[in-house]
């Protein structure tokens, strides 16, 4: 048998080293915490997971997908998105840049595929960026587009990855003057009542389900839409919460005029919309708000998403 001397025998490590090693250790992790929580924003409005790490190996052409192999073969990624901003999903800010909750999702989709971005914001309506999805021009449609059953007969669309409240805003003085009763919503289904709806929106359908007997007043921009609100044009109008929050909260002195009510029972879903041929795109981007899996509220949205002028006031 073979000895081991006092020489030759195997000594422990050294402490100092290892404690080095610990301390180096312990570094790298704090490091990597305060960079993912740097990621996600101090705000507490990202309520979900980490955001998803980077791929650090993308899989190689030929084991991809025809779909997804095409983006990759393209080098970037087109969304398809509407000409007039809706803060604050996607809009212009004060630095000439889009910014918003949809742009930064379109960035980190391309980022994870390898790819950079590109937003064609050719549409000119909600409806028309699902035409545009539908017929090729655009790898997906991002533009706080509602979920609809006419919609999903053109396109695919993603699990939801926003459900807003649906709401209406009301002139305080035009609902008085009908002298119906204090509840806005049997107020609003009476006949005759002028109620403004977003062209080319969802909000059509849903104002002619909500309010069968009124007068639908349909209007090319919200800027028009709600000055005929706030002057009386209109009685009301019917919207999503993003929209008639948004406009209480650059403009908090309508509060004394307008009156925003939340429609029970009933959503609008948003989701991303992806030509009916991508089959695998649209698995993989459900795949990726699962893994995501963030909630927003719209107050949120709006901390997060400084609005344009905001320090003109």
């Amino acid at each position: 048998m073979k000895s081991v001397g006092a020489g030759n025998r195997r000594q422990p490590p050294a402490l100092a080293p290892t404690l080095a090693l610990v301390v180096f250790l312990a570094f790298v992790v704090a490091a990597l915490s305060a960079a993912t929580v740097h990621a996600q924003g101090d705000s507490p409005a990202s309520a979900g997971r980490a955001p998803i790490p980077p791929s650090t190996v993308l899989p190689d052409l030929d084991r991809l997908p025809p779909d997804i192999r095409a983006i990759r073969e393209r080098g970037y990624l087109i969304v398809a998105m509407m000409l007039q901003d809706r803060y604050p999903f996607y809009y212009v800010n004060d630095t000439g840049e889009l910014a918003g909750l949809e742009v930064d999702l379109a960035k980190d989709i391309a980022r994870h595929l390898g790819v950079d971005v590109v937003f064609d914001r050719t549409p000119q309506t909600f409806n028309g960026v699902v035409d545009y999805v539908a017929q090729g021009f655009a790898d997906i449609g991002m533009s706080k587009l509602s979920i609809t059953l006419p919609r999903a007969q053109q396109v695919l669309f993603t699990r939801p990855y926003m459900v807003l409240p649906q709401t209406i805003l009301v002139n305080r003085a035009a609902l008085a003057a009908s002298r119906a009763g204090s509840n806005a919503l049997e107020v609003l289904r009476l006949p005759g009542q002028r109620i403004a709806v977003m062209d080319g929106s969802v909000f059509v359908e849903y104002g002619r389900q909500l309010f069968p007997q009124a007068i639908l007043v349909p209007y090319d921009n919200p800027e028009d839409l709600f000055d005929a609100v706030i002057n009386g044009d209109v009685v009301a109008t019917t919207y999503d919460q993003a929209q008639t929050s948004g406009l209480l909260y650059q403009r908090p002195e309508l509060r004394i005029f307008l009156q925003e009510y939340i429609i029970p029972g009933i959503i609008d879903p948003l989701a991303i919309a992806v030509p009916w041929q991508s089959v695998w795109l649209h698995q993989w981007l459900n795949t990726y708000l699962e893994l995501r899996d963030e909630t927003w509220t719209v107050e949120q949205l709006f901390e997060m998403y400084p609005r344009p002028g905001a320090g003109e006031r």
